[in-house]
């Protein structure tokens, strides 16, 4: 690689390998410290002739060890190559707009359901690709556009640490195995088992991601860094707290006989929230890091695809079923539950384009180098 392309990003030569120069950063971005644990959800069986089963009590932890190594400046940086590489369209909207929903323009696909294996972290992060596969090559939610990207595959292949199963993950670590070698869709790999198997060789990957980056590390973001993320590159990963979930299940959707984590509709799910709105949560923990993250304070991965200021709340994407929320979907307040926690985008790599070997090193080298020690902090 030519040391400009290098030095474009931030990163210099030091004794024959690789470091990070040391940059100015936005306010927001910080460092995330040691990892204590990671957390994913575990959505419970069906309650049709199966024991009942509280929602909110669902947290897997795991530990994971490469996120210790995470860049001081890996937000900053991973900002910076995408510009380098020519991939920073004009964003589709502005963080203070009241409202944005990326569902209008027809570029999030359908609510999945992740059964009963803790992989939200995969269904989240495949819902985020989709999402940028869509933005970047013009096309829609809807067949034949929809790219219908793998979520067994992301959980078979995603690699450890931690274990990435259906004991718990990560959504970055998808954002890797998708940045390299890439996915494929269902139908080419596998219908979804709700199992974490062997992983199948694939040939012809043809989804892949230029690049991702953290918004502000593994922290809380303020809401306007998370909304223009959500406008720059699209629905955002994040972490979040599910508890008290399990009520919130709007009459009108849970007629799914396919549902299976209630038997009966809540009578007073508007009544309960008025406007659809979530907020029982508790309030959001700003100065959480991953040094004082408890399972307690995020043990689920959900998708941002949007805001309303007039209601205060996010919109988010689930992957319990349509039977769940409001069709799938959440109306969750403003600050509550620690909504944002390792937010995260994606930009997918668009049909027929590709940078060139140098600058598809940098990006890889962004969030993967450090995991392999080429790259260090300077000093």
């Amino acid at each position: 690689m030519r040391a400009n392309t290098l030095a474009a990003i931030g990163f210099v030569t030091i004794a024959g390998s690789l470091a990070i120069q040391p940059l100015s950063q936005p306010a927001h971005a910080q460092a995330p410290s040691t990892l204590q644990n990671s957390a994913a959800a575990l959505p419970k069986p069906g309650r049709g002739g199966v024991p009942p089963v509280d929602l909110d009590n669902i947290a897997a932890t795991q530990r994971d060890v490469d996120l210790v190594s995470t860049p001081l400046l890996q937000p900053y940086l991973a900002s910076k190559a995408l510009k380098m590489s020519g991939k920073l369209a004009q964003p589709a909207c502005s963080a203070q707009q009241a409202k944005f929903d990326w569902r209008t323009l027809k570029k999030v696909t359908s609510v999945k359901d992740q059964g009963t294996c803790g992989s939200c972290w995969a269904f989240a992060a495949v819902a985020a690709y989709e999402a940028s596969y869509l933005i970047e090559n013009g096309l829609s939610a809807s067949p034949p556009d929809n790219p219908n990207v793998s979520e067994q595959e992301a959980l078979d292949c995603t690699p450890p640490p931690p274990p990435n199963d259906c004991g718990g993950g990560w959504h970055n670590k998808v954002f890797d195995y998708l940045q390299k070698p890439g996915e494929t869709s269902s139908s080419k790999y596998s219908p979804y088992t709700a199992v974490k198997r062997s992983c199948t060789p694939i040939a012809n990957r043809e989804f892949t991601a230029l690049t991702w980056g953290f918004i502000a590390g593994a922290t809380i973001p303020n809401d306007n860094a998370i909304k223009s993320a959500v406008c720059e590159h699209g629905p955002v990963a994040v972490g979040v707290s599910a508890d008290g979930w399990d009520e919130y299940i709007s009459p009108v959707d849970n007629q799914n006989p396919k549902y299976r984590y209630s038997t009966t509709q809540n009578p007073n799910f508007l009544k309960e929230y008025p406007n659809g709105v979530f907020d029982k949560g508790f309030a959001s923990d700003q100065s959480l890091t991953m040094a004082t993250y408890t399972p307690s304070a995020v043990d689920h991965i959900v998708l941002i695809v949007g805001w309303d200021n007039s209601l205060h709340a996010w919109i988010i994407k689930n992957s319990w079923g349509t039977g769940w929320g409001d069709s799938g979907y959440m109306k969750l307040k403003y600050g509550t539950a620690n909504i944002g926690f390792s937010a995260a985008w994606i930009r997918a790599k668009a049909l027929g384009i590709s940078p060139s070997p140098s600058v598809l090193q940098a990006l890889e080298l962004v969030n993967t180098g450090f995991k392999r020690n080429v790259l260090s902090p300077a000093q």
